[in-house]
């Protein structure tokens, strides 16, 4: 609650092009010890995490309104018209979740959102029941629908197909599973781990399937690039179609992590990789 107070405050009196530096400083207190790459890593962590407060409870006002340039945003036209649904699957980035719902909004997309309700500020009964809310209600206003995720996923996946048959749009994020489960790949040197309800879906309907990252320039600037559609073969089983899908997204993953270090904020399975294949289960 002290930094949803705090947000509100910065909301109110920081030029919005100074967040990310009140953020910063607003978040570096009572750091743990330990090494200082490893205690700017949290710092970081944090500086986002409040920056997001910040972002919600001016965008509850009505104050927020950041600027997006779009890369590719006519490939998700294009296969809108196919009539098939488009699956956009979201890079995890600092901002793909606020800017991401935002930018599709702005630029007309009607976008549907597989969501668990953990998302917003807590994971606690307090932060579901109170604060989590104040989060979703406002990014609500930027969605055509929230799918939410209770439970087991059958209900929630089943919606989603419903939307893709409809030729509409779902947007799921690469780091949740939502009780679909997950496949792992190579990456890197380690092992990246991504859900697989997005390729899934597409490989059951036919759906169009897109890597979407979210960056920012600079202040309240940001960028939406969209690459060219990943192949979902579905003369392969769902599983070894799915193992190519995640292939796909850790090459564009790379590519990312050279052009814009720091910007992909994944997660590894584990550190090492086995001489063997990849793994999906």
């Amino acid at each position: 609650m002290t930094e949803l107070l705090a947000a509100q405050v910065c909301a109110r009196l920081v030029p919005q092009s100074s967040w990310p530096q009140a953020a910063r400083r607003l978040s570096g207190f009572s750091l743990p010890s330990g090494p200082p790459r490893e205690r700017d890593r949290i710092r970081a962590q944090r500086a986002t995490a409040f920056e997001i407060k910040i972002q919600t409870l001016a965008a509850r006002q009505g104050i927020w309104r950041p600027a997006v340039q779009w890369q590719g945003l006519e490939r998700i036209e294009a296969a809108l018209r196919a009539g098939k649904g488009v699956v956009l699957w979201m890079v995890n980035t600092d901002f793909d979740s606020s800017v991401g719902k935002w930018g599709c909004h702005r630029a007309g997309l009607a976008v549907h959102h597989l969501s668990r309700p953990e998302h917003g500020f807590s994971g606690s009964r307090f932060g579901l029941r109170f604060l989590n809310p104040i989060r979703t209600q406002v990014e609500d206003r930027w969605l055509a629908g929230r799918i939410r995720v209770e439970g087991k996923a059958t209900g929630a996946m089943r919606n989603a197909r419903q939307v893709l048959a409809e030729g509409g749009i779902v947007s799921i994020k690469t780091g949740d599973f939502e009780g679909t489960g997950m496949t792992e790949v190579p990456h890197e040197g380690r092992v990246l781990r991504v859900g697989a309800g997005a390729p899934g879906l597409c490989h059951l309907l036919g759906s169009a399937l897109f890597a979407v990252t979210v960056s920012r320039i600079s202040g309240q600037n940001f960028q939406i690039d969209v690459g060219s559609p990943i192949e979902v073969d579905r003369t392969l089983d769902r599983r070894a179609a799915t193992v190519r899908c995640a292939q796909a997204l850790a090459r564009r993953i790379a590519t990312l992590n050279q052009v814009q270090p720091g910007v992909w904020r994944g997660v590894y399975a584990r550190m090492n990789v086995s001489a063997g294949g990849p793994e999906s289960n």
